[in-house]
This record gives structure tokens, C-alpha cells and sequence, in this order.
């Protein structure tokens, strides 16, 4: 019998009746991968532009990444914009990549 870590397993159970469905879900639940999303125009302009808001007004922005295989939020200023390297700096030194921002507002 397989030990179930938490309940949020249980949820996939009715799709291991079905064949080929038991391995795919296991692999969702089990494997630490990200999935990274896929940005469409409207957030990349979304995210130029609250960005270079925050750098230029000197503003705080709120923004939320992965790191390490979790979704971390923080309220920040952007102090450097490095874009050869796709880096953000932040207060404090906190360095975010580009492709690690899911969600940025003002």
C-alpha cells in the first residue's frame, strides 16, 4: 500500500482507474519541477513598466517569484535594473531574476 504524504494526493485517486493517468499524476505530485508559466505581451508590458515606475519614482512594488522551487512575495524598491544579466535589485541587496517574476502590481 502507498504511504500518501498529505490529503492533497487524494484528489488524483479517481484518475488512477484510467490507464495511463497513475504515472502522469504521480509525477505532477511528486517531482519538485517547476512549471514555468508562459508570458504573454500584456505582462511583459505590465512588467516594464512597473518596474521602471518603481526605479525611477523611487516607488515600493509588490512582487512574487520562485526561488528555490517555492512562490515567495515581497514589497520592495527597485534600486538597479541590470539587463544584460535579466537581474533585479532590491532593497536590502535582494536580487530577483527575470524569468523568476510570476506577478508584479504597484
Amino acid at each position: 500500500m502507498n504511504k500518501y504524504n498529505d490529503r492533497g494526493i487524494i484528489k488524483w485517486m479517481p484518475f488512477n482507474a484510467l490507464s495511463g493517468f497513475k504515472e502522469m499524476t504521480s509525477n505532477i505530485v511528486m517531482t519538485d519541477a517547476n512549471i514555468f508559466p508562459d508570458f504573454f505581451d500584456d505582462f511583459l508590458y505590465t512588467f516594464n513598466y512597473e518596474v521602471r515606475k518603481s526605479f525611477f519614482n523611487n516607488e515600493k512594488i509588490r512582487i512574487k517569484f520562485l526561488k528555490n522551487g517555492k512562490i515567495y512575495s515581497c514589497e520592495s524598491k527597485v534600486i538597479n535594473i541590470i539587463e544584460d544579466k535579466n537581474l533585479l535589485i532590491l532593497e536590502g541587496n535582494n536580487t530577483i531574476f527575470f524569468q523568476d517574476v510570476i506577478e508584479i502590481q504597484s
